[in-house]
């Protein structure tokens, strides 16, 4: 757990991509932890986890809050008796806009009030850029790669 958002330095440009989503991870995972810590109420309170899609063996990571996570099994549910149709993600936002829109507000209050979740948020804010960046470097050279290889592969079948 960290003690201050501020008291770990990390480098950011020397982290592997793996090592970049476990800090993402662990940031995350005390910014919620923070964050439900100063809430009462507990529908509005967020939960981490890995999942793994139907037809992949590759789990994913998601954050949600506990209304979505109880709508989502009571639309399950529902489906599984016949009373209701499996809904779509944007189904179950548009559903749920009223809760969102409260969830928005809490984490907006807290960011306010709390100077260690703000650090946390910064940080959390960071990280997932530059992630993306990363992520955006490693599609660019896999792209040239596969190109360079193409024009390697069709000058052999020319020849």
């Amino acid at each position: 757990m960290l003690a201050s958002a501020q008291e770990e330095s990390i480098v950011i440009d020397d982290l592997s991509l793996s090592e970049l989503n476990d800090q993402i991870e662990r940031v995350e995972d005390e910014f919620y932890r923070v964050f439900n810590l100063s809430i009462e109420e507990e529908h509005l309170k967020v939960e981490c986890a890995d999942w793994t899609p139907t037809g992949t063996h590759i789990a994913q990571r998601a954050c949600q809050p506990y209304f979505l996570s109880q709508a989502r099994n009571q639309n399950l549910r529902d489906w599984n008796n016949q009373m209701d149709v499996i809904a779509s993600p944007e189904q179950m936002r548009v559903r749920l806009a009223a809760e969102f829109e409260e969830l928005t507000a809490a984490i907006n209050s807290v960011l306010e009030e709390n100077q260690y979740l703000r650090e946390l948020h910064h940080k959390m804010v960071g990280l997932r850029s530059f992630r993306r960046n990363k992520t955006c470097i490693f599609f660019q050279l896999l792209r040239l790669l596969l190109l360079v290889l193409l024009r390697l592969f069709l000058s052999l079948i020319h020849i």
